[in-house]
């Protein structure tokens, strides 16, 4: 164990934490934790072009965050639907409304 190279331990903590955080934005939207990990892989891989592009070019910055929007703005869609359908049956954590008079 004493010649376990550290690197390689925080890269297992850091993928673990990332898992962790997906899994629980889809847990506390309702979505599905499949759907949810491939829009975040997506939208990681469009953030690292338009980091490349901004290093690269220097473009202004206003055009290039509204053309990464319209490039990420879709990707969210699938995640909304599934969000929608609810197929996990995630409960309401609020109290549900009771109608006392009957």
């Amino acid at each position: 164990m004493k010649d376990d190279n550290p690197v390689l331990w925080g890269s297992v903590i850091a993928v673990a934490f990332f898992l962790l955080s997906v899994w629980m934005l889809s847990r506390s939207i309702g979505a599905d934790f499949k759907i949810t990990f491939n829009t975040v892989v997506i939208n990681i891989v469009i953030l690292i072009v338009v980091s490349l592009i901004w290093w690269f070019i220097r473009p202004s910055i206003l055009p290039l965050f509204l053309g990464m929007l319209l490039f990420l703005w879709p990707t969210w869609w699938s995640v909304l639907n599934s969000a929608a359908e609810n197929k996990l049956k995630t409960a309401h954590r609020g109290r549900e409304w009771v109608n006392r008079w009957t």
